[in-house]
């Protein structure tokens, strides 16, 4: 529609220029009137953030319009595309269910895009942040970050499941790879400089950046025997696990993920999906975080199996649910089934979820959206996508990162060792 001479989007196309619609007001102000017109369930819907896997033969399943459209569900999760085009062209179709939602909001779509946009078949993946930490060169990982985001903005993804904040202090830990190793100057140096690129300056979410999600919360390197999802030992070193994190917050990170360990320095029976002290106290309290904390996948299962594991107790799946909600009070909830919105919706019918806490979340997730100018920009180019993404000019520069991460190590007659030498070798 056009008013005052400007072209507008009539989003619930009633006809008038909303002020959730009109891009001239600030993303505060267009929050909370969509947030106004929205009844309990769409609040409730904005916080969930399943996981989508495309089908190989490229058909999107009937499911995926129920939850954009019917459902208009908040985030989503893309993951295994055999080309930059089918990503592409999966992205506008998940945006045109969202649009002819009754608000017409749209789908905040995210990717677990921990080294380069690894999930598209073509696209620029790039060595670990292991590798990259080798390389010493935070102008090049800012480079390689750089890349990224211009990848998952061209195929129309606006959030990155990154960087990797923990500090690799305990060695037998699966996901070392991830992390930019066991220094914690280096780890924070490196963090932040993806944060800063991700986001496209250290100002917050804006139109030429992609959200990043800070993980994992509050640092799960030191886990237990190196087993993951066991608890968090850190009691002495708590402070340098969460360097990396003030040094996020200090250039506005729009989202952190909390893990399902136990971290026992803050509680000792929660996992820190489900910490009041955690999230609550020390992250938004303490910390002032203000972003979007977004749950690693399976909410319900994490809190139960601390629980069950610290306690003894019994969790049904209405008490974690309550838990995350109402105590930890997390704002995306990741990888839980469709069903997670008649449940939460019955909770908050039966007096158990306070409205309140469903406005605050669904803010935070708005807010976001408009920030990045999804709201009047969904839709991207696939031709475009395709002649860009991958690109000649991006794989140089990984390549570069690829061989500065090497190290080569010279034989001065150490090696073969003799039988002899009494050692016990380990490999």
């Amino acid at each position: 529609m056009e008013v005052d001479g400007y072209q507008f989007i009539d989003l619930n196309s009633n006809g008038e220029l909303d002020v959730y619609e009109d891009w001239r007001q600030d993303a505060d102000t267009r929050a909370a009137d969509l947030v106004g017109q929205m009844t309990v369930r769409e609040k409730i819907s904005q916080m969930q953030h399943p996981t989508f896997l495309p089908r190989a033969d490229g058909e999107i399943p009937s499911y995926l319009q129920e939850w954009c459209n019917e459902e208009g569900i908040g985030m989503l999760l893309i993951r295994e595309l055999n080309s930059v085009e089918a990503a592409a062209t999966s992205m506008n179709t998940i945006q045109e269910y969202a649009e002819a939602s009754r608000l017409g909001v749209p789908v905040l779509v995210s990717m677990d895009s921990v080294h380069g946009l690894s999930y598209v078949t073509g696209a620029t993946v790039t060595p670990h942040n292991l590798a990259l930490a080798a390389t010493r060169d935070e102008e090049l990982v800012t480079k390689l970050a750089e890349i990224a985001r211009e990848e998952h903005i061209a195929i129309g993804v606006r959030m990155t499941l990154s960087p990797e904040a923990d500090i690799a202090t305990e060695p037998r830990w699966g996901r070392v790879m991830e992390t930019f190793g066991e220094d914690g100057d280096l780890v924070t140096q490196m963090t932040r400089a993806q944060v800063v690129a991700f986001q496209n300056g250290a100002d917050g979410l804006n139109p030429g950046g992609i959200v990043a999600c800070l993980k994992h919360f509050p640092g799960a390197g030191p886990q237990m025997d190196g087993q993951d999802t066991s608890p968090i030992v850190s009691e002495e070193t708590l402070q340098m696990h969460l360097k990396p994190y003030y040094a996020a917050l200090e250039v506005n990170v729009g989202s952190v993920m909390p893990y399902y360990s136990v971290p026992l320095a803050l509680d000792m029976e929660n996992s820190a999906i489900g910490s009041a002290a955690t999230l609550q106290d020390l992250l938004r309290g303490e910390m002032g975080f203000e972003g979007i904390i977004q749950t690693d996948w399976g909410m319900i299962w994490a809190i139960q199996e601390a629980l069950g594991t610290m306690t003894g107790e019994e969790v049904s799946d209405e008490e974690a649910i309550l838990i995350g909600v109402t105590q930890s009070r997390v704002d995306g909830i990741g990888g839980e089934s469709i069903r997670l919105i008649d449940q939460m919706e019955e909770l908050t019918q039966e007096g158990k979820i306070d409205e309140s806490i469903l406005d605050e979340a669904a803010t935070r997730i708005l807010k976001a959206k408009f920030e990045l100018g999804v709201f009047e920009n969904p839709y991207c180019d696939v031709e475009a996508a395709v002649a860009f993404v991958g690109n000649e000019e991006s794989t140089a520069v990984n390549l570069e990162a690829a061989r500065k991460a090497m190290t080569l190590l010279k034989n001065d007659g150490a090696l073969p060792l003799s039988a002899n030498t009494g050692l016990n070798i380990l490999v």
